[in-house]
Order: structure tokens, then C-alpha cells, then sequence
């Protein structure tokens, strides 16, 4: 219930900053909003802690571990209609690693609040960058927004495509034409 509470007036400040109004019911509408899309999580889970435990058994690994085709359903900031798609995260580790599930969890939890895809890439980044500190990392999010097919211009299938590249992979043009490379493998 006090979830609820915290998702509804996360939603009613969403809607002020977009000037968007409900006709009728106020703080209720808000609430039932918040109700139905009771695993649309606006705050809680802290992505940093996810990451926490890690693991310094790397051997020598000086490659990238990358994780890809992670599912995640979202939601636009803008419209509130679902975004739904695919994220890829390679990082290079320096002297550490995480299990390769919490990846997928940073994921899961930016997907559970209203975003913009911009905004989603950056903060899975930002998050691994600051609590593994590897020598480098790349995260790719390719996405079907529905406000893209449901409304406006009603382009199904059109995709759009996000990238960040850090620390090794920014500087070196074969490391991200590397993992560009991995993540279409499956597409061959």
C-alpha cells in the first residue's frame, strides 16, 4: 500500500511536468494508475546494491564478459505506454567481477519506473561504471516504443537504438566494433 502511495505521486508529478490532466477523480486516478501497474516500481530498489557482492577470482581474465539479450518491458515517460526491447552490457573488468544475473537485475530495475530509452541506457551504465569500476563498458539498448504504433505516426516495428561506450571501448574503435559484432552473432 505505502508503495502504491509513493508510485501514485510519482505518476501525479510525471503527469504536472507534462502538463497532462486527468479529467476526473484527482489523487484516485493517480492511485488506481498506480495500482494497476503495481510492478511499475517509480522508487525502491537501489541498482548500486545489486552489485555489491563481487567477486575478485578473475585469474588474469583481461577480456570482456558480455551479457546479451537481456528481455526488459518499460514504460515512456512521456506517453506511459510500454517500451519493450533488448539490452546488451559488456564491461572489461579491471580486477573484479559480479555474477553475471545481477547484470540482467540493474536492467530489470531502470526498466520498473517510467524512462525515457536515452535515460535507461545511461543509468545501467552509470551504475556499472561506479560500482565495478572496470576498465571499461559498453551498454546497447535496442527498443519498440508502443507511443511509436499506438499513436502519432504508427510505425510497428521501427526500432531505436541506444549506446554508451566507456573507458576501453570508447577509446578503441576495434573493442566497440568487437562487441557491435557479438551482439548481431545471433542475427546470422
Amino acid at each position: 500500500a505505502t508503495q502504491t502511495l509513493k508510485n501514485a505521486k510519482a505518476m501525479e508529478k510525471v503527469f504536472k511536468k507534462h502538463k497532462i490532466r486527468l479529467l476526473a477523480g484527482g489523487t484516485y486516478n493517480y492511485l488506481l494508475l498506480a495500482d494497476v501497474w503495481g510492478s511499475l516500481e517509480i522508487s525502491g530498489h537501489d541498482a548500486e546494491t545489486i552489485l555489491d557482492r563481487t567477486f575478485e577470482e578473475i585469474d588474469g581474465y583481461e577480456d570482456m564478459v558480455l551479457l546479451r539479450d537481456v528481455d526488459f518491458v518499460s514504460h515512456c515517460e512521456h506517453h506511459m505506454l510500454p517500451i519493450h526491447g533488448k539490452a546488451h552490457i559488456a564491461y572489461r573488468p579491471k580486477s573484479r567481477v559480479v555474477g553475471i544475473s545481477k547484470l540482467a537485475r540493474v536492467v530489470d530495475i531502470y526498466a520498473k519506473r517510467l524512462q525515457t530509452q536515452e535515460a535507461f541506457t545511461a543509468q545501467i551504465a552509470n551504475t556499472i561504471e561506479k560500482v565495478l569500476a572496470p576498465e571499461g563498458l559498453a551498454v546497447l539498448v535496442e527498443a519498440s516504443h508502443q507511443c511509436m504504433v499506438m499513436r502519432g505516426v504508427q510505425k510497428a516495428g521501427a526500432t531505436t537504438i541506444t549506446t554508451v561506450f566507456r573507458g576501453c571501448f570508447h577509446e578503441s574503435e576495434r573493442l566497440e566494433k568487437r562487441f557491435l559484432e557479438l551482439v548481431r552473432a545471433r542475427e546470422r
